[in-house]
């Protein structure tokens, strides 16, 4: 039995398209942007990695700014934060002047973290810049035990941000990604070469934030798009010292992509944000946070993040006109007690 279209429905419907896309400001280039965050949605629906945490390039997933920790990282829907860039770039619209947040801290064992944020916005566009750096120091050991050499491993990320506001409501945002990796092996061995090992690829984000009414916002983002890359060596050709077969290169790292859903909504004094993460590699994660102003210069945050077990995190901020800064205390399961101590200006 075939089904006649009725073409008055149809104009109906178009219309009525019509008229919602005009109401809350959707234009053709946000429609593109929300397409494109939909088409990626058969990565999560097909084959995953068979092993957790199997992307490469952890530096992408360590967070970097202490008011997101202290909020458990429910910061998608974050505003008027150039560190919000990290997890969403079209929040860079938000922005009421130009923000500079900066951060070093020890990590875990003997690493550390160090990088910044710059954001502004001008006029309905918002532009910003990432920077960030993970060094660590091992010790290389035979069979033995004994030590035959160091090990030292940096990465790096440079990122560059755009974003653009639609109407009252809506903002969307780019960001460009280069990762560097390099790790290198000296050799206190007489007659024994040192080894090296680095890789470098380019990653996208993409960002969408839509503003409620009473300073509510909702965000999507999707992070780390692309394709990974191989490890390039430099050292001996003796096949018992270089870990790849075809002398020259490695097997291919692939990029942490995830998404991410959530928002904030004010309520007085207090604002409360939550998050749902699906990484590529991972479980879905679900994060919660709240931060009350117990004066208009100084908060309390709070935060709980829920994967494979539950973390709590917590911290405060203190802003002035000009200076901010922020601190997050996390203990976690697996890796140990974190503390971050961010500082801001704004200009």
């Amino acid at each position: 039995m075939k089904t006649k279209v009725n073409l008055n429905d149809y104009r109906r419907f178009r219309e009525l398209l019509r008229v919602l896309l005009n109401r809350f400001s959707i234009s053709p280039f946000h429609c593109s942007t929300i397409f494109l965050l939909l088409l990626s949605s058969p990565l999560w629906a097909g084959k995953r990695f068979q092993t957790t945490g199997q992307a490469g390039y952890p530096i992408l997933k360590v967070p970097m700014s202490a008011r997101a920790v202290g909020l458990g990282e429910a910061f998608v829907g974050g505003t008027n934060d150039a560190a919000a860039m990290e997890y969403n770039p079209a929040a860079l619209t938000t922005m009421k002047r130009m923000h500079l947040s900066a951060l070093h801290m020890m990590y875990f064992g003997e690493s550390s973290l160090s990088g910044f944020s710059l954001g502004s916005r001008w006029g309905g566009n918002g532009w910003g810049i990432h920077y960030r750096q993970f060094s660590a120091d091992d010790e290389a050991r035979d069979v033995q035990g004994t030590k035959s050499g160091d090990i030292t491993h940096a990465d790096t990320v440079l990122a560059l941000a755009y974003a653009r506001r639609f109407g009252k409501r809506f903002s969307t945002g780019i960001e460009f990604k280069q990762v560097t990796r390099e790790i290198q092996k000296s050799s206190i061995l007489a007659g024994e070469e040192g080894v090296s090992v680095d890789n470098s690829v380019m990653a996208l984000d993409l960002g969408l934030l839509w503003k409620l009414p009473r300073k509510a916002t909702l965000g999507v983002s999707l992070q780390n798009i692309g394709s990974g890359a191989a490890f390039q060596y430099s050292g001996p050709k003796d096949s018992a010292v270089n870990p790849y077969n075809d002398k020259t290169q490695g097997a291919t790292e692939a990029l942490p992509l995830q998404l991410r859903f959530g928002g904030v909504f004010p309520l007085g004094s207090i604002n409360y944000s939550w998050e749902v993460l699906q990484p590529k590699d991972n479980r879905a994660a679900a994060a919660s946070g709240v931060e009350g102003f117990l004066t208009p210069s100084f908060v309390l945050r709070g935060g709980l993040r829920y994967q494979r077990y539950l973390d709590i995190s917590m911290g405060f901020g203190v802003e002035t006109r000009f200076l901010s800064f922020d601190y997050s205390f996390s203990p976690r399961i697996d890796l140990g007690t974190a503390h971050r101590v961010s500082l801001g200006m704004r200009f």
